[in-house]
């Protein structure tokens, strides 16, 4: 749901982007997450995971996980407010999709610190996966913006 909101908001906002400081939040964003990532043990989290099926925890961890990507995101001034927000929240309902995707469906038996069984899928794949159900809040967006504009302009005469 936060997903699909995110692409509506996004499509209908108005899309002023400052390049230089988009490129700014890009490389800080990626070094954040990767600082995050190696700073979390995984191996804790993975014990965790696989002995409660699932729990709102794991909804935590995966925004902390991504806390590198949307901090910077929300918080830089790359572009108008209206368009970090739709980003932040498609980057915090993609990591939700994807704790969800990465902990439930899949049971990996970790015996001896050694993975049997099905393993899990790369992470960040939920990231851009998300897009398959932010598309048609998208296109219902650009829609939208597209009738606003129309509506708003003189007829002529």
């Amino acid at each position: 749901m936060c997903v699909a909101w995110a692409g509506y908001r996004l499509a209908t906002s108005d899309l002023q982007v400052r390049p230089k400081l988009t490129l700014l939040t890009v490389l800080l964003a990626a070094v954040l997450h990767t600082a995050v990532w190696f700073a979390l043990p995984h191996d804790v989290i993975e014990l965790f995971a696989n002995a409660h099926r699932w729990s709102p925890v794991l909804l935590a961890i995966a925004l902390l996980e991504t806390v590198g990507i949307w901090a910077p995101v929300l918080l830089i001034p790359w572009a108008v407010g209206s368009v970090r927000v739709g980003a932040t929240a498609y980057l915090v309902g993609a990591a939700a999709m994807g704790a969800l995707s990465y902990y439930q469906p899949f049971e990996t038996i970790i015996t001896n610190g050694r993975v049997e069984g099905p393993v899990h899928p790369s992470y960040e794949v939920a990231l851009v996966a998300a897009l398959i159900f932010a598309i048609p809040s998208i296109a219902i967006g650009v829609l939208v913006k597209r009738r606003r504009r129309k509506i708003a302009q003189p007829a002529p005469s």
